[in-house]
């Protein structure tokens, strides 16, 4: 089941990237593919030394399944 983790950068100001991934390694693998990770030097280097905070906060996610929507917690 996917989740939703906060990535959290610190640079001159903290980067703070939301993602939805099943786990923490495929959250940060997100991340580091996403066009703005390519744009900064500090988040590109504090992310290769390890210098970043991956939260997982429980959210409500709506999921389109055709016709009806379907909330689910997860956590």
């Amino acid at each position: 089941m996917n989740k939703v983790f906060n990535v959290t950068v610190p640079f001159e100001v903290e980067a703070v990237f939301e993602v939805v991934a099943e786990d923490e390694k495929a959250a940060l693998e997100i991340v580091r593919r996403m066009p703005t990770y390519k744009w900064f030097k500090a988040i590109r280097e504090g992310l290769a030394a390890g210098n970043c905070d991956v939260v997982n906060e429980e959210k409500i996610i709506t999921e389109d399944w055709g016709d009806t929507d379907e909330e689910t917690t997860v956590s």
